[in-house]
C-alpha cells in the first residue's frame, strides 16, 4: 500500500526545524580571523564595502544597512580589531562607523556606533537597536578625546545581556541589552505585524527575538562615513560551544 503524499509532507514539516537546528550547531563555537578569501562569498553586504590590502582588511563605506559575516554565528563572544576612521566627505563635523552583533539579517541587529567630533576629537559611543528595518537610538556617551588620524584598538565583549566596550585596552562603556524596542517618537512608519500575536499586542513596543540568540557579526557606516577595519578576530566565550564544535569537527 503506497504511502500517501500527506505523510511525507507532514514528516517534512515536523523534521525541518530539527534539521535546521542540527545544521546551526555546525556554525557555532568557532574562533575566527578575517581572511580576504572569505570576501564576498561568506558575507552578506550592502553598499560600498570592499577589501583592502597591505595589510588586509575591510573598508566599511557607504553601507547604511551594513555587512555581516554569514559563515558562523555567535551569542557570547569577544570581537577585536584595529580601526581607522575614513576622512568625512560630507559637511558634517563627525566621523563614524558601527559594530553589528546578534544580527538576524541586515534589518535586525544590535549596533554600537563609534562617532567622533572631528573639530575636537571627542569620541562618543552610541548604542542602537534595529528591528524590521526600523531604528531606535538608545544612548549617547562621551568616552574620551583622541587624535582621529591614529589607529584605534577596539574590543567588544558580549555575554548574555551585558556588553563592554574597550578602546586602546581601556574599558570605557557598558550596555545592558534591551529585550524590547520602542518606536514612539520615531519619524518613520511603524512595522505592520499581525495584531492577533499575543506577544506583540502593541505596534509601538515590540519584543526583540534576537536579544539573547546566536547571530551574525559585522559593520555598517552611513553615507560619507566609515572606517578601515584590520586584524579582525572573533572569539567565542562559550566553553560549551567550543566543546561541541570540537566534537562535531572530530566526527566529521
Amino acid at each position: 500500500m503506497a504511502i500517501k503524499p500527506i505523510f511525507w509532507i507532514t514528516l517534512f514539516i515536523v523534521t525541518l526545524p530539527v534539521a535546521n537546528y542540527i545544521a546551526s550547531l555546525f556554525k557555532r563555537g568557532v574562533d575566527y580571523e578575517f581572511n580576504t578569501h572569505d570576501w564576498p562569498h561568506d558575507w552578506i553586504h550592502h553598499g560600498g564595502v570592499k577589501v583592502v590590502n597591505q595589510p588586509m582588511g575591510l573598508k566599511i563605506k557607504h553601507s547604511s544597512s551594513g555587512c555581516l559575516f554569514d559563515k558562523y554565528h555567535w551569542k557570547d563572544f569577544e570581537v577585536s580589531f584595529e580601526a581607522k576612521f575614513l576622512q568625512d566627505i560630507t559637511k558634517l563635523n563627525h566621523r563614524s562607523f558601527g559594530i553589528l552583533f546578534r544580527s538576524l539579517n541586515l534589518e535586525s541587529y544590535f549596533m554600537l556606533e563609534l562617532q567622533a567630533d572631528k573639530t575636537n576629537g571627542d569620541l562618543y559611543v552610541k548604542p542602537h537597536v534595529r528591528f524590521l528595518g526600523q531604528w531606535e537610538f538608545v544612548d549617547w556617551e562621551k568616552v574620551g578625546t583622541y587624535n582621529l588620524d591614529k589607529i584605534f584598538n577596539i574590543k567588544l565583549w558580549c555575554k548574555g545581556r551585558f556588553v563592554k566596550v574597550y578602546i586602546n585596552n581601556s574599558q570605557l562603556y557598558e550596555w545592558i541589552l534591551p529585550d524590547k524596542i520602542d518606536f514612539r517618537g520615531q519619524k518613520q512608519q511603524e512595522p505592520t505585524l499581525d495584531k492577533s500575536d499575543d506577544k506583540n499586542t502593541s505596534l509601538t513596543v515590540l519584543d526583540l527575538p534576537f536579544m539573547n540568540k546566536y547571530g551574525l557579526i559585522g559593520f555598517r557606516a552611513d553615507w560619507g562615513q566609515g572606517a578601515i577595519i584590520r586584524d579582525l578576530k572573533i572569539k567565542t566565550l562559550s566553553q560549551f560551544d567550543k566543546t561541541l564544535f570540537s566534537i562535531i569537527r572530530h566526527k566529521s
